[in-house]
């Protein structure tokens, strides 16, 4: 990887506004009112934070050529909705929050995490769901820890 570039001593490929490593390959985008997810993230990352921003709604195929990544952070931001596959291509994501959003029962497509198989710790608290469908959770075997 490149590192040091003009980007405040941060690796080349990092996004502005973003904190990165290229030990972890890490991309951190915490509190910088971001309306979307990034454009110019590399495809390589691993972990992605994105705590505390304005993202209103995660579209079909937004991550589709982050096969590496394994945590998504999308804590705290405006999240209202999220397009039935919105995660596909996530193929080695083991963790996934989305607590601290504005989801509500009806902002939860039927087998919106059918593509995510390898998930292990999914965070849904602090939404507004007050229930769930069923159909949700559909080929999670993985799953071992689920916070409501």
């Amino acid at each position: 990887m490149l590192t040091n570039g003009s980007n405040g001593g941060q690796p080349t490929w990092c996004p502005a506004k973003c904190q990165c490593s290229d030990k972890d390959l890490s991309v951190t985008c915490k509190n910088v009112k971001l309306e979307g997810i990034p454009s110019d993230l590399p495809p390589f990352i691993h972990s992605l934070d994105l705590t505390n921003n304005r993202i209103p709604e995660i579209s079909n195929g937004t991550f589709i050529v982050y096969q590496n990544l394994t945590k998504l952070i999308l804590t705290d931001n405006n999240i209202t909705k999220i397009e039935e596959d919105a995660f596909y291509g996530l193929v080695n994501l083991a963790e996934l929050s989305l607590k601290r959003n504005c989801l509500s029962i009806e902002d939860i497509p039927k087998f919106i995490f059918q593509n995510i198989t390898t998930l292990t710790k999914l965070h849904l608290s602090d939404t507004l769901l007050r229930a769930i469908p069923g159909d949700a959770f559909y080929g999670l075997e993985n799953l071992s820890e689920l916070f409501l």
